[in-house]
């Protein structure tokens, strides 16, 4: 929404929501898309499992696979 104090123009942006644990691709819900990336690149490791690593620890499994099925969207 467009305003103005004195010579000044500025818009108010919506406030972004933080990424939901397991949302890989982040469009805000945890479903089949994010299961297939995990899956898709599961047991791979460092720049290949950008994707679907979900804690970071380097590679993609069964920790990554439970943080996607534990916060899935209904």
């Amino acid at each position: 929404n467009p305003g103005s104090i004195g010579d000044y123009i500025f818009t108010t942006l919506p406030a972004t929501a933080p990424l939901k644990p397991g949302d890989v691709n982040g469009d805000g819900t945890v479903d089949a898309l994010d299961l297939s990336t995990v899956l898709s690149n599961w047991n791979k490791a460092g720049a290949t499992a950008a994707q679907g690593d979900l804690n970071g620890d380097g590679t993609v499994d069964a920790l990554d696979l439970s943080t996607v099925l534990s916060n899935w969207s209904k």
